[in-house]
């Protein structure tokens, strides 16, 4: 670990659960970085491209659901999506 401990390796993590170095013993500093929820309109810019890139199709009543259940949360919205286009009878 000599790489990241003069800089040359920075290591980047990620989780969805807010820790601080109490918790997780970090005696060297870090940054948190909370998402910050989406609005409604960017939500559903984000699934309506979600569609076009898997060559699906999808009612505006459906888009307008998964918006409002993702709360804000593009993971949860993409996540739908998928979910709904998988399991969506095909024609």
């Amino acid at each position: 670990m000599p790489a990241t401990e003069t800089g040359q390796v920075v290591l980047i993590g990620a989780t969805t659960r807010t820790r601080t170095s109490s918790q997780c013993g970090a005696d060297e500093p870090f940054h948190v970085v909370a998402p910050v929820p989406l609005s409604a309109d960017d939500l559903e810019v984000l699934v309506r491209r979600g569609v076009e890139l898997r060559q699906s199709a999808i009612a505006d009543e459906a888009i307008e659901a998964i918006t409002s259940a993702s709360d804000g949360d593009a993971r949860v919205a993409l996540t739908t999506l998928d979910t709904a286009i998988v399991l969506a009878p095909r024609r």
